[in-house]
């Protein structure tokens, strides 16, 4: 209903009601929209990685198990597999390094360097990296909002 009057100029009998009628069904209609909204927004950030904690073991027989947990927009674990991409940086020392998941799927994608990481149904991988040569290098996690996260320095004493 289009209708377009100053309050100066008056409404006719039930003019006023209609318009106020038409506005009531308008915000009432909006408020479902917001409703839904919300609902796929918050569906949608509870199932995108959002946030990534990564945990570096210590090295044990040439090996070391880092972890990387992803979390929602609400800082809770991913109940879903999902992938992400990782990559090692700042490598010194170390001119060849195999990973492989112990928990979660690795795909190589560049030797020693860049990683398809696939996690379990709780948002975990656990990638161990192995090498003989003493070195050390980060590794990082990008994730779908454009965040990557950095481990601590990962280290290796060489056989």
């Amino acid at each position: 209903m289009a209708l377009k009057k100053t309050i100066g100029e008056g409404f006719g009998r039930g003019e006023l009601y209609d318009v106020l009628s038409d506005l009531t069904t308008d915000v009432e209609g909006l408020t479902t929209d917001v409703g839904d909204l919300t609902a796929d927004v918050a569906l949608l950030m509870g199932e995108m990685p959002y946030i990534a904690t990564i945990n570096a073991g210590a090295e044990t027989s040439d090996k070391v198990d880092v972890t990387i947990q992803l979390k929602n927009y609400s800082n809770e674990n991913l109940a879903k597999a999902t992938t992400v991409i990782g990559y090692i940086s700042s490598l010194t020392g170390i001119t060849s390094i195999t990973a492989t998941g112990t928990t979660g799927t690795v795909e190589t994608l560049l030797a020693n360097s860049t990683y398809r990481l696939t996690t379990d149904a709780t948002g975990k991988v656990v990638v161990q990296f192995g090498t003989v040569q003493a070195g050390s290098f980060y590794f990082n996690v990008a994730l779908p909002n454009g965040t990557v996260v950095q481990s601590a320095q990962i280290t290796f004493a060489g056989a």
